[in-house]
């Protein structure tokens, strides 16, 4: 799954060999990308989660250590709350993913008025992460998005 911009919950990785690339996931909460333990090699790499974080459950059987098998790097972090989110990373990294993630601003030119490139002093660039081309995603004429791009990403989400 590469290219896609999800406003609410998003991803629950259940199957092997899951590509979760280059994505924006705004308000997933604490469930923005669930990888279940019985997931074997995933990679969850080079997305912007605004307010949404990854989460590994327990699926249905065990294949070892999870950290062994499923990939987790290369994102941005971002939230209203920072203190949540910087310690979110620091757990993460001390369970051996996001050990190049960072939480900070994406930096996008207007995230609420809906203009999703990417800014070009964006930390963004430097993990490899693409802007999403939006002309040519979705179905940019119905009315929820008309009422995102209108109201805001953020504020409509909620």
């Amino acid at each position: 799954m590469c290219d896609n911009i999800v406003i609410g919950k998003a991803f629950k990785i259940k199957h092997t060999n899951n590509r979760i690339e280059n994505n924006l996931i705004i308000d997933g909460a604490d469930e923005g990308v669930v990888i279940l333990t019985n997931s074997p090699d995933c990679r969850v790499y080079r997305n912007i989660l605004i307010n949404s974080i990854h989460v590994m459950k327990k699926g249905y059987t065990g294949y070892g250590d999870a950290t062994d098998r499923v990939f987790v790097d290369n994102n941005i972090y971002w939230c209203d709350e920072a203190c949540d989110g910087q310690q979110f990373i620091r757990e993460s990294i001390l369970s051996g993913w996001d050990k190049n993630s960072l939480f900070t601003d994406p930096m996008f030119m207007d995230l609420e008025k809906g203009d999703l490139r990417l800014h070009p002093d964006s930390p963004a660039w430097q993990l490899g992460i693409r802007s999403i081309n939006t002309s040519r995603i979705g179905l940019l004429d119905e009315p929820a998005f008309k009422r995102f791009s209108s109201v805001g990403f953020l504020k409509s989400a909620r």
